[in-house]
């Protein structure tokens, strides 16, 4: 599944892309659109559904509600763009009655995209991210509420194209791992209980290890749509896939509806 949903996101971006340029008449508007414009605050709300399949839990798939809040932080030199992007979210996946309580952290993103081709009407932008992103779940009604977590540091690919027009905008994001430093939980002894502030810093870092493919996998696909050129707001839809392919298996599927504010 993480394949297919790898390969269909790039394809959706670039193909998607290539289409939109082709088959119709040179056009010939009077009207110049304006210059694209730079971005220097952005404040996102994702809301949609978490899906959490923990290798410790029997089988059992959670699924339930869950909230994303992000921020971003755009700097701008020539063709490049850059930008700061923490985020925060915190799910309730529910699954035979039982509730489980799903949090993610990425306390830093670095993000840079260079302009490699750009029109009045289309852009296409490549770059990646330096990030660290954590996970953290607990299962009260199933595992005596043990702390499981998954952190990963590590650097991605991304790309992105937007296609403009006089009434709107479609921008089209595209994001996947690379390569980086990872680890889950490894053992989850009988009646252990610790939820401390120590247990969230310290346990994803430990027993790290370095891997690409063959280790884990990350995958972002996202469509958004602003109502004009220029506009402070713009809706989406996307999907967000997590996989760690160790000895005992863990993913994750997002899917969601955004809503994003810029100023």
């Amino acid at each position: 599944m993480k394949r297919l949903i790898g390969l269909w996101g790039l394809w959706l971006v670039c193909g998607w892309g290539i289409v939109a340029g082709q088959g119709r008449p040179p056009e010939r508007d009077t009207v110049r659109l304006p210059v694209w414009p730079v971005e220097r605050h952005a404040l996102s709300v994702w809301a949609g559904n978490i899906s959490v399949k923990e290798g410790f839990n029997y089988g059992l798939v959670f699924n339930g509600p869950q909230l994303n809040l992000r921020y971003a932080l755009h700097w701008t030199a020539g063709r490049f763009d850059f930008s700061y992007n923490p985020e925060l979210a915190v799910g309730v996946p529910l699954s035979r009655g039982m509730a489980a309580v799903n949090l993610q952290i990425t306390p830093v993103e670095l993000a840079f995209q260079a302009a490699v081709f750009q029109t009045d009407r289309h852009r296409l932008q490549v770059g990646g991210d330096v990030a660290a992103r954590y996970r953290y779940q607990a299962y009260p009604d199933l595992q005596n509420a043990h702390l499981f977590w998954f952190g990963e540091i590590g650097l991605s690919l991304r790309l992105r194209y937007t296609y403009r027009w006089h009434g709107g905008s479609l921008c089209l994001r595209w994001s996947n791992s690379l390569l980086g430093f990872v680890s889950h939980t490894s053992v989850n002894p009988p009646y252990f209980y610790s939820l401390k502030l120590a247990d969230f810093v310290v346990q994803p870092h430990r027993h790290l290890q370095f891997g690409s493919f063959n280790r884990y996998d990350r995958t972002a696909v996202q469509i958004e749509y602003a109502p004009a050129a220029l506009a402070r707001h713009s809706f989406g839809i996307g999907l967000a896939y997590t996989g760690y392919c160790g000895e005992v298996r863990y993913q994750t599927l997002n899917t969601y509806l955004s809503w994003r504010k810029t100023f």
